[in-house]
C-alpha cells in the first residue's frame, strides 16, 4: 500500500481549491475600476503569493506555447510600466514631448533646474495600474496550470454563482430605489440594477459572460442525464440561473449588452446542441449579429425608450465618439512613449474644452485599446497585437477542438473572451478586476485544455505509427 506524504496531500488540496476560492474573492470585490483600494489590495497580495507558489511548485504543468505568448505580451506591458516609473535625466525627459505643462509648473514654483523625472506623468497611478495586473495574471497562471477537472468545474460554478448573486442584487436595488444601501460603490448608476458592479455596462457584461458557461454546463448534464435521472434537478437550477442572466442583461439597459446578448445566446444554443454551425447557419448568424448591432448603434444615438439604450455613442458631451475625438490628441502628443499606465484620468482634462466641463467627468477612454495606446505608446501596441493574435488563434482552436472532443467548456470560454474583447472597443471592461478575472480564467482554461487535447492526440498517433515512420500492417492485431 502506497501512502501519500502529508506535504503532497496538502499541496493537492491547495491545487484543487485555491483557484475557485481566489476567483470568487476577486469576482466579489472587483466590480469597480477606481474604488475598493483595501479589498483590491488584499486580492493583489494574495495574487502575488499565488504567483510565487506557482513558480516554486514543480508538480504543476509547464506553460504551453500559447501560454508563453500570452505571458510574453502581458510581461512586455508590465516591464514597460515599470520602466515608466524610473527617473530619467532631465535632458532626456524633456525630449519625450508633450510635457511642457509639467515644466511650466516647476517654473511657476521657482524651480529653474528640473529634477530627474519618470516617463509617467502620475507615478502613483502607474504603480496602482501595475498592481491591478496581479489578480488576473495569477488567475490565468492557476487556470492553465491546473489539470484537475473538479477544480475547473468548481471555478466555472463560482462564476455562475457570483453572476446569479449580482442579478438578484440588481432586482433588490430597483425595489430599494436610488438611495438603497445595496449600492456598494460611491460612483455608480443609482436607481439602476448594477448588482455587484459599479455601472450597468459592466453588470450586463458580467451576466453575458455567464451565459455560454450555463449552456456548457447544460450540455454536459444533458449527456449525463441519459444515464442518471437525478441530474434533472441540476438542469432545472441551471435553467433558472440562465434566465436570471438573460433578464438581468435586458434590465441593465446597456446598449453593448443588447448588441452582444443575441450573438452570445446563439453561440450558447450551438454549445447546447453540441455541434459546430454549418455554413448557412454561420451566414445567418453573422447577418443577425450585424442587424442587432445596427439597431443597438441607432438606439445609442437616439433612445426610443427612456430606459432603453443608456450607453451614449454620440459625438457631443460625454458621448463615446466625442470622448474618442478628444482622446486622439493625447495619443498623438505622447506617442511613442505614452503618458504612463493608469494616467488617462489625470491627463484628459488638459484636452477638454472649458465650455463643456460639467460635474460629470471622463475617467476612461471607453475603449481599452485606445487607452492602452495613450498610456503605453508603441510598446502597448506591440503587446496588444501579441495578446489579441494569440487569443484569436486559441479561441478558434477552442471552438474546433471543443466540439470534436465533446469538451463544451472550451467554446464557452472562447465565447466569453471574445465578448469581452468586443466590448472593449466601446468601454473598459478589462479595467475592472471582476471582468478581467473572467477573461484571465477563460484564457488560461482554453490554453490548458487545448494543450491536454494535443498531448492525447500525439499519444494516439504514437501508438498507431511505428518509430520508423511506416504505416502499421492492417493484418497484424
Amino acid at each position: 500500500m502506497i501512502r501519500r506524504r502529508r506535504g503532497d496531500s496538502i499541496g493537492s488540496l491547495a491545487e484543487t481549491w485555491v483557484l475557485p476560492i481566489y476567483l470568487g474573492c476577486v469576482l466579489l470585490v472587483g466590480g469597480a475600476s477606481r474604488e475598493g483600494i483595501l479589498l483590491n489590495g488584499l486580492t493583489q497580495v494574495m495574487g502575488a503569493a499565488i504567483l510565487v507558489w506557482c513558480t516554486i511548485d514543480r508538480r504543476m504543468a509547464a506553460p504551453s506555447r500559447a501560454a508563453r505568448w500570452l505571458q510574453f505580451g502581458a510581461g512586455l506591458l508590465l516591464a514597460y510600466g515599470l520602466l515608466q516609473l524610473l527617473p530619467l535625466p532631465s535632458s532626456i525627459w524633456q525630449r519625450l514631448g508633450a510635457r511642457a505643462f509639467i515644466q511650466e509648473g516647476f517654473a511657476a514654483a521657482g524651480v529653474s533646474q528640473l529634477p530627474s523625472m519618470p516617463i509617467s506623468i502620475v507615478s502613483q497611478n502607474t504603480l496602482d495600474g501595475l498592481l491591478r495586473f496581479l489578480p488576473p495574471i495569477s488567475i490565468f497562471v492557476l487556470a492553465y496550470k491546473t489539470r484537475n477537472s473538479k477544480t475547473v468545474q468548481r471555478s466555472v460554478r463560482m462564476i455562475l454563482v457570483v453572476g446569479a448573486i449580482s442579478a438578484l442584487l440588481g432586482w433588490l436595488q430597483i425595489f430599494g430605489g436610488p438611495n438603497s444601501p445595496l449600492y456598494f460603490w460611491k460612483i455608480t448608476n443609482n436607481g439602476a440594477p448594477v448588482g455587484l458592479m459599479a455601472n450597468i455596462n459592466h453588470q450586463a457584461m458580467l451576466l453575458i459572460c455567464t451565459i455560454p458557461f450555463y449552456f456548457a454546463e447544460l450540455s454536459t448534464l444533458k449527456l449525463a442525464a441519459r444515464y442518471d435521472r437525478t441530474k434533472g434537478d441540476q438542469i432545472a437550477i441551471l435553467a433558472v440561473g440562465l434566465t436570471l442572466s438573460v433578464v438581468g442583461t435586458i434590465m441593465a439597459g446597456s446598449v453593448a449588452g443588447y448588441v452582444l446578448l443575441g450573438p452570445v445566446a446563439a453561440l450558447g444554443v450551438l454549445i447546447l446542441l453540441g455541434r459546430r454551425p454549418s455554413l448557412r447557419e454561420s451566414a445567418a448568424g453573422i447577418l443577425l449579429a450585424v442587424l442587432v448591432a445596427m439597431i443597438g448603434w441607432r438606439l445609442s444615438f437616439s433612445p426610443i425608450l427612456p430606459a432603453l439604450g443608456v450607453t451614449n455613442l454620440s459625438d457631443t458631451g460625454l458621448g463615446r465618439l466625442n470622448i474618442w475625438k478628444i482622446s486622439v490628441n493625447p495619443l498623438i502628443d505622447f506617442f511613442p512613449f505614452g503618458a504612463g499606465l493608469g494616467t488617462y484620468e489625470d491627463l484628459i482634462p488638459l484636452y477638454e474644452s472649458g465650455d463643456t466641463v460639467t460635474g460629470t467627468f471622463i475617467n476612461h477612454a471607453h475603449n481599452d485599446y485606445l487607452e492602452i495606446l495613450i498610456e503605453c505608446g508603441a510598446i502597448g501596441l506591440v503587446a496588444m497585437c501579441i495578446v489579441l493574435a494569440t487569443l484569436m488563434i486559441v479561441s478558434y482552436s477552442a471552438w474546433k477542438r471543443g466540439f470534436e472532443n465533446r469538451n463544451f467548456i472550451l467554446p464557452a470560454a472562447a465565447t466569453s473572451v471574445c465578448a469581452l474583447l468586443l466590448h472593449s472597443f466601446v468601454d473598459y471592461p478589462l479595467r475592472t478586476e471582476t471582468l478581467a478575472a473572467i477573461a484571465a480564467f477563460s484564457s488560461g482554461l482554453m490554453v490548458s485544455k487545448l494543450q491536454l487535447h494535443m498531448r492525447r492526440s500525439n499519444k494516439r498517433r504514437s501508438r498507431t505509427i511505428p518509430d520508423d515512420g511506416s504505416m502499421p500492417d492492417p493484418d497484424v492485431t
